[in-house]
This record gives structure tokens, C-alpha cells and sequence, in this order.
């Protein structure tokens, strides 16, 4: 059976009364403490929702650290086994060119063992020996020449044997010098007298005595 204009119209009037009876509050209490808090608690509310957003942050940013080091330490692994390869690559590369060179050398060193003939005679050490006699007694002197290194630099010895003449004959006579008697004693050095300007208070003190004399 269709509705009236009016049951529609008031339909809605007892669906909000229903509504109101059931929602009914029975008592209500008032608590100072509890609205206390309540009005002197913003700075408090304020600053635990700054904390907690702080933690929340530093939560994210270290994930985000940890996945940051994750992915390097990947990278890095990745350049390592890279680098292994290429060292693997050489090492063979360099064996195989260091087998081929041995081979050369001994094949080398071969030959010049077949045409070795040896050394040649060279001059040697030459000794010689001489006996002086005066009267009774018998002086022997043995001279020895010794092969030079052809790698030693004999341009300059002539300059350094002179060299170690000329101090030698310094020495010498340095010590005559030291032996004939002792240096003569350097003579004492002669102080100056220090000039000091004597102000003019002093001065004209000095005046007035010299005056009163």
C-alpha cells in the first residue's frame, strides 16, 4: 500500500526519534582533573607528536642507510670479481709471454755455451822480487803489479794523488810548526769605555760643582 504525502514527509521525524532514544546518554559527570589536563596539555600533546614524528623519521632514514650500504657493498662486490678476472686475464697473459721468453734465453744461453772457447790469456799478476844488502844486513822487497778492473775510472787518479800530497805536506809541516814551540798567545782584545749623554739635569749638577771648586 503506498504512502501518503504526509506519512513520507513524517517518516523521517520517527526514525530520528528511534534513533534519539536509543543514543540516550543517562548521566553525565564532570571531572576538574580530566578537563584540567585537558586545557593545560597542548605543549605537552604537541611535543609527544614531535617526538614521535622524530622517531618515525630516524626509523626511515636508517632503513634507508641500511639499503644504501646493501646496494654499495653489492656494487663493490660486483668491481671486485670484475678486477679478479682482469688480474686472472693478465696473469695468464704475462705466464704465457714469460714461458716464451725462457725458452728464448735458455735457448740463447745454449748457443753461447756451444761457442764458448774460454777466457783469454790475460797478463796476470805480475811478481818480482828484489834483495838490497847493506853490510850485514839484507833487505827484501817484493813488488806485485796487480790487473786493473777495466771498469774502474782511472782519469782522475793523477789529480787525487796530488791531491793527497799536497795535505800530506800540510800536515807535515803543521806538525814541525807544532813541534818547534808553542804558538804565540793572541792578545787580549782592549774594552772600549762606553759613552753615555748624561741628561741635563745631571749636567747642570755637574756644572754647579765644578763651579763650587
Amino acid at each position: 500500500m503506498a504512502l501518503s504525502n504526509q506519512a513520507l514527509l513524517t517518516k523521517g521525524d520517527r526514525v530520528y526519534a528511534k534513533k534519539k532514544s536509543q543514543a540516550r546518554v543517562e548521566s553525565v559527570s564532570f571531572d576538574r582533573d580530566s578537563r584540567e589536563e585537558y586545557l593545560t596539555g597542548f605543549h605537552k600533546r604537541k611535543v609527544k607528536r614531535q617526538q614521535e614524528a622524530k622517531k618515525r623519521a630516524e626509523e626511515i632514514a636508517r632503513k634507508e642507510r641500511l639499503a644504501e650500504r646493501q646496494r654499495i657493498r653489492q656494487e663493490k662486490q660486483k668491481s671486485i670479481e670484475k678486477d679478479l678476472e682482469r688480474l686472472k686475464e693478465a696473469e695468464k697473459a704475462i705466464n704465457g709471454a714469460i714461458n716464451g721468453d725462457n725458452e728464448e734465453d735458455e735457448e740463447q744461453e745454449q748457443e753461447r755455451e756451444e761457442e764458448f772457447t774460454g777466457f783469454s790469456d790475460s797478463s796476470g799478476i805480475l811478481k818480482k822480487r828484489t834483495i838490497y844488502t847493506d853490510g850485514a844486513d839484507e833487505t827484501s822487497v817484493t813488488v806485485e803489479e796487480i790487473q786493473l778492473d777495466p771498469y774502474v775510472d782511472m782519469s782522475r787518479a793523477e789529480a787525487i794523488l796530488k791531491e793527497s800530497t799536497k795535505r800530506a805536506h800540510e800536515y807535515a809541516r803543521h806538525v814541525e810548526e807544532l813541534e818547534s814551540g808553542p804558538l804565540p798567545k793572541p792578545k787580549p782584545k782592549i774594552r772600549k769605555k762606553k759613552f753615555r749623554y748624561l741628561p741635563k739635569s745631571e749636567r747642570k749638577q755637574m756644572v754647579k760643582k765644578t763651579k763650587s771648586r
